[in-house]
């Protein structure tokens, strides 16, 4: 299945200091491209830009969509003011994946997003965020996690398509998010909830996300090897 082309948006940073100061640079964590890899798919990194045309072209080349994590969602994409919790933002990456997630879901190609991702699907898709965690009405476990990255820190609740693929319907997960999915976007199913009520992953049709980071879990095989499947 190398034919299979999968895209992975990327994140933009800006040098803050000496002579390349304001100078802005293209990046990914390994993580991602190495597990489209081992589910025998073609990762393709994606720039940020703002030209309609290029997105066109990259939805049109690709078999499917992999949006990454990263910053938070600016809020007023789904109606709100900023709130002093939130983190930071950058819009020129959020309107980038937003036409390209409209762009790719138009043409009926599977989306999978991670972290980030998810909630900004959920925000495409007429949904909201708490923009801090601690927002969320009931008391919270732990979501941004300090012990190592790619070692799981709490248990999530697992239905539908995930239950199936896992054949189990609890597994352990990292985490590394402060923002999480308030109300959810209308068609969308809950398929991973934690114990204390914050939704882990979502699905719409072939659209298909989680909260956690499985591209640096070992765990997490079935669901990008079910993601490159669905892009045939």
């Amino acid at each position: 299945m190398k034919n299979v082309l999968i895209g992975i948006t990327s994140s933009l940073r800006y040098e803050n200091e000496g002579v390349f100061s304001g100078l802005g640079e293209t990046y990914i964590s390994e993580g991602y491209i190495n597990s489209i890899i081992k589910s025998n798919a073609t990762p393709i990194v994606l720039p940020v830009n703002d030209e309609i045309d290029i997105i066109k072209k990259y939805a049109e080349m690709i078999d499917g969509l992999l949006v990454t994590g990263g910053y938070d969602v600016t809020p007023l994409y789904y109606g709100q003011e900023p709130h002093k919790l939130l983190g930071a933002t950058l819009q020129k990456r959020d309107e980038f994946e937003i036409r390209l997630i409209k762009e790719v879901f138009k043409l009926g190609k599977p989306i999978l997003g991670i972290c980030r991702g998810l909630q900004l699907i959920n925000v495409v898709f007429g949904g909201t965020l708490y923009q801090d965690i601690s927002l969320h009405k009931n008391e919270v476990i732990q979501h941004t996690q300090k012990t190592r990255f790619n070692l799981p820190s709490h248990k999530i609740n697992l239905n539908g398509i995930l239950e199936k693929i896992y054949e189990k319907n609890e597994i352990f997960v990292n985490s590394y998010h402060h923002q999480a999915i308030d109300k959810l976007a209308p068609d969308f199913e809950i398929i991973a909830t934690a114990n204390d009520g914050i939704i882990e992953g979502i699905k719409y049709g072939n659209v298909l996300a989680v909260q956690w980071h499985p591209e640096v879990l070992d765990n997490s095989k079935p669901i990008f090897d079910l993601f490159v499947k669905s892009c045939k």
